[in-house]
């Protein structure tokens, strides 16, 4: 069910059960912290290549 509820991305807010809602959340936190800029990967990015 996790994966049918996080396909509706923006669209759509758990309520209830918390449990569910706590899984999601905590689902949609591991997305947003692999898909962040990381400040050491973009000082790499933006130096010169050799």
């Amino acid at each position: 069910m996790t994966r049918w509820i996080l396909s509706w991305g923006q669209h759509v807010q758990v309520m209830e059960p918390v449990e569910l809602r706590e899984r999601i959340q905590n689902e949609v936190q591991l997305m947003a912290q692999r898909h962040s800029v990381q400040p050491h990967a973009l000082a790499m990015d933006l130096s010169p290549s050799s």
